[in-house]
């Protein structure tokens, strides 16, 4: 073409606007830095944006451009604080590279889906839900709610089903801490956890948004228990500091599930130290049933510069655990312990498709003369378009794809992301919750504009 006298596509730019601070209206389309935020933060939720991957494609509606970020836009360069960056629509002659399409699902195990939480105008923005079974057979549920995303009124909510297993998803979740509500502190990272004790165990992170002001991100839980059919929460207790990791840090995200290591008996909550560099991910471990806790050494090999960890871990057999971790790009990364997870194997791709974001694991029983138990790992498909869930026999050595659980239910392609999963057994059933966002918020169409909450 170029021999023909055509003119060769130049690269899209995107131009920074000072400025402070941009709160919706028509600008529904922005990233948007916060006045005295911070570098780190506002990179990362940049990055981390659902929309964001790369230089995609940015669909909201009829509009379509790129997603601007740090890395992809100004290279090292810093950014200011109170700037913000538009995700504009290609100018003319920009030659706009797509991602790789998303494969057609393969054939799919038979699922039901609904909503357990639906987003409204006073918790537009949810994710991260978690779920967990108590003794009387009903699902205990918690997420990370607020306004927006890393928003001052950004609280964890909880509730509970009903004895068949369903929810009021607009009037059962309440906070489980609401006298924080007042004091400047943002809440992430929700995580249940059934002690052998029967006590309810809620893990989170809790700090204050505005990074200059040099507060640190650090490690909480509450608990609840039977005596109040896990209705009534204890005040949030500091179970790690992060100043107090070597090197200092100045966040931690407990992520998935806690799992109990063999023989031993030990709590590994995995947990990353944040979205901003140099971060890892690891394991919080408690030898003494949560009265104690320290942080492991890092899973080589996950010390990324840029983007979340966000590990997953499981029981192979009794010897081994698995490490599933969110890469900076598509495909995750694995590790391997054989010592109750005091130390693991470099990690190395995994050769499933993951997009950059969040997967969650559950081991079943190994079968009868088998070597290792049978690993469920629920997963967004390469855009966050689709939810999934595979398989592993092999200790995770290689993966089958299991189930198609929701194809996104956006207007415009390429993705209504659908991500942060949790994957549960109970009895018989594999229940798997996510969020999904659907280009909101909009008044105007609550049911797609907000952010909900699903189950399969």
């Amino acid at each position: 073409l170029l021999a023909l006298g055509a003119t060769p596509a130049r690269p899209c730019q995107y131009t920074p606007h000072p400025g402070t601070t941009f709160l919706g209206g028509g600008h529904d389309n922005v990233i948007r830095c916060e006045d005295s935020e911070g570098l780190d933060h506002c990179r990362a939720r940049c990055d981390a944006d659902s929309h964001c991957s790369g230089f995609g494609i940015y669909t909201n509606g009829s509009r379509a451009g790129r997603c601007c970020t740090k890395w992809d836009n100004l290279g090292p360069a810093a950014w200011g604080e109170g700037v913000s960056y538009l995700k504009q629509a290609a100018p003319p002659g920009c030659a706009v590279q797509p991602g790789p399409p998303v494969p057609a699902p393969p054939p799919s195990a038979p699922v039901s889906v609904s909503v357990i939480f639906r987003g409204n105008a006073s918790f537009t923005y949810n994710k991260g839900a978690m779920i967990e079974l108590l003794p009387d057979g009903r699902i205990a549920a918690a997420c990370q709610a607020g306004a927006r995303e890393g928003s001052q009124d950004q609280r964890i909510l909880y509730t509970i089903s009903d004895a068949q297993g369903g929810f009021d998803a607009t009037n059962g979740w309440v906070e489980t801490a609401p006298e924080l509500a007042t004091q400047g502190l943002s809440q992430w990272e929700p995580t249940l956890f059934l002690a052998p004790d029967r006590t309810l165990w809620l893990f989170f992170s809790q700090g204050s948004i505005a990074e200059s002001h040099n507060d640190s991100f650090n490690l909480f839980a509450q608990s609840a228990g039977a005596d109040s059919a896990y209705t009534r929460w204890s005040p949030p207790r500091l179970i790690f500091n992060t100043s107090l990791a070597r090197p200092a840090r100045k966040k931690m995200w407990p992520v998935n599930r806690i799992i109990t290591t063999p023989g031993q008996k030990d709590w590994l909550l995995p947990c990353d130290w944040g979205c901003a560099p140099p971060t890892a991910a690891f394991a919080m471990r408690s030898s003494d049933a949560g009265e104690s806790w320290q942080a492991d050494a890092p899973i080589p090999g996950t010390a990324l510069h840029s983007g979340c960890p966000e590990p997953a871990m499981a029981v192979v057999n009794s010897s081994t655990l698995l490490a599933m971790v969110r890469n900076t790009g598509t495909g995750f990364l694995q590790s391997w312990s054989h010592n109750n997870g005091k130390s693991w194997s470099a990690a190395v791709p995994s050769g499933v498709p993951g997009a950059s974001s969040k997967m969650a694991l559950q081991s079943l029983p190994a079968a009868p003369g088998a070597g290792a138990s049978t690993l469920v790992m629920a997963w967004s498909v390469q855009s966050r378009e689709r939810m999934a869930l595979s398989t592993s026999t092999d200790g995770g050595e290689s993966w089958h794809y299991y189930a198609t659980l929701d194809n996104g239910t956006a207007v415009a392609p390429p993705e209504s992301s659908d991500c942060y999963p949790t994957v549960l057994r109970v009895r018989d059933s594999l229940l798997t919750t996510w969020s999904t966002y659907d280009g909101g918020p909009s008044e105007a169409n609550a049911d797609k504009g907000y952010a909900n909450i699903k189950l399969a």
